[in-house]
């Protein structure tokens, strides 16, 4: 049977019930090998990844629905690894000002 790991959260409902199906269809879980450890910070439907340890440059791994959407690049504020839009830079800005990243 999989294991989640810290960073599982529910699937929003849209208005219909979940009984009956079992929790583990209703989580999202990001991959383990990249989670174990490392403190989450979720805000916007995105999970923030990032730890000191890290390789250079100092960066952020955004998650939604269990996949990678952006590696950030923190010092040169731009993406190395998909694609950033607008919100999700903003949500980035908001965590650097408030500390968290």
């Amino acid at each position: 049977m999989p294991r989640t790991i810290g960073a599982a959260r529910q699937l929003p409902s849209q208005g219909k019930r979940s009984v009956g199906i079992p929790l583990l269809q209703r989580l999202v879980v990001l991959p383990p090998l990249v989670t174990l450890g490392v403190p989450k910070i979720s805000r916007g439907n995105y999970i923030f990844l990032s730890w000191v340890g890290d390789h250079s440059p100092r960066h952020v791994h955004v998650y939604r629905d269990g996949k990678l959407t952006v590696k950030w690049d923190l010092e040169h504020k731009c993406a190395m690894e998909g694609n950033a839009g607008k919100r999700i830079q903003r949500l980035i800005n908001e965590l650097e000002e408030e500390g968290r990243l």
